[in-house]
């Protein structure tokens, strides 16, 4: 007989659970880094912004592929901004159109242009967009950065830094282009994010769980 659904999402999650819980106690889930870290820039130095680099190169470059997918481009060379790039693995999806990569990161930096990965400018999200209002990009990504604004744990820092940011991208894109960001947020944290981006001229913006075969559906 056909198990429901239910019942193999409930099995599923037990077996999880069970392997989670023979794993050593060094090689259980850890607390995000946006959680326990100083900053971006302070956890990504050197060493770690070549580990995390090699350890997420494919998946970095598949959310970030579906990210510009979802932006809806139109056919030719268009000019997009990478929030949050890092070391340019999210920069290399949009190959054949003009990329601007901003990233507090230096150390991801000097990777990303170590890798050619499009004009790269220092800067801290938190502080807003240092690019000028009516500059009119075609449309704008961001891979796994956001929740570094939201890293108080339950989106109340999302209330007062992300509107700044949302702010600033909605006045640098052209009319009708879009923001595709893919983070790992909390419920909160995500509810948030879409009240900001709704205040910020966003009006169809909305959360999205996306790419189930990655790990427990939590890219959004």
């Amino acid at each position: 007989f056909a198990r429901s659904r239910a019942e193999q999402r409930e099995q599923h999650h037990h077996r999880r659970d069970e392997r989670r819980r023979k794993r050593p106690a060094a090689e259980r889930e850890l607390p995000p880094p946006e959680v326990v870290a100083a900053s971006a820039d302070a956890h990504y130095a050197a060493a770690e912004a070549e580990r995390y680099t090699a350890a997420n190169e494919r998946t970095q470059r598949e959310l970030a592929a579906r990210a510009v997918q979802l932006l809806g481009l139109a056919a030719g060379r268009r000019v997009l901004a990478d929030l949050g790039c890092g070391s340019g693995l999210s920069c290399d999806a949009a190959a054949g159109h003009a990329v601007v990569g901003l990233d507090v990161a230096r150390d991801m930096l000097a990777l990303a242009a170590a890798r050619r990965a499009g004009e790269l400018v220092h800067a801290d999200l938190a502080a807003g967009l240092p690019l000028r209002a009516g500059c009119a990009l075609d449309g704008a990504i961001s891979i796994s950065t956001l929740q570094w604004l939201c890293a108080d744990g339950a989106g109340a820092a999302a209330a007062g830094t992300l509107p700044q940011l949302f702010l600033a991208v909605a006045n640098a894109l052209r009319p009708g282009a879009a923001l595709v960001a893919q983070l790992y947020p909390t419920p909160a944290q995500g509810a948030a994010a879409c009240e900001a981006a709704a205040a910020a001229g966003f009006g169809d913006a909305e959360l999205v769980i996306d790419l189930p075969h990655t790990q427990a559906s939590r890219s959004r």
